[in-house]
């Protein structure tokens, strides 16, 4: 029984003994598409869509105002300014080109130390939103391979008889 407690026990430790930061938010950076999806994700956002961006220094007294800028997909620069770097400072875009828009967030805190994030947004021209059209596309594509279905083993059927 004593054996199950090991590799837990061992697990604690090296947490303990090598604590990591890996899941702490020093600065943070939230965008949303004018649908209201997080646009930030692996699943691209609606050519045209405005996207509506807030960055914050969360964890982190900042020595000075913070910096964002945001790329379009051809290398222009859309956005380059300051945040606030004691409150949330909210930036937006409108996502006018397919591709990838990069988003890069940058504050130095009192010791000297940069913290940085760098974000992309993807743009496609073609999404199926995720609104009742999408699930309503979805559920008529399945009618229709069920329809297609049962055609042709009626049709299969007639000319076997």
């Amino acid at each position: 029984m004593q054996r199950y407690w090991l590799v837990p026990g061992v697990l604690s430790l090296l947490l303990i003994i090598f604590p990591s930061k890996a899941y702490a938010q020093e600065i943070s950076l939230i965008c949303n598409d004018s649908d209201g999806n997080y646009a930030l994700g692996s699943a691209p956002i609606t050519l045209g869509n405005r996207v509506d961006c807030f960055a914050y220094a969360s964890d982190i007294v900042a020595r000075e105002d913070g910096h964002v800028s945001v790329i379009d997909p051809t290398g222009n620069t859309i956005i380059e300014m300051a945040v606030d770097k004691s409150k949330v400072t909210p930036f937006s875009f409108i996502a006018d080109q397919v591709g990838t828009n990069s988003i890069d967030l940058s504050y130095v805190d009192t010791s000297g130390a940069e913290f940085d994030i760098h974000a992309n947004v993807k743009v496609s021209a073609f999404v199926i939103p995720e609104s009742p059209i999408g699930s309503i596309t979805m559920v008529v594509a399945s009618m229709s391979a069920l329809g297609g279905f049962v055609y042709l083993k009626r049709h299969r059927n007639k000319i076997s008889s």
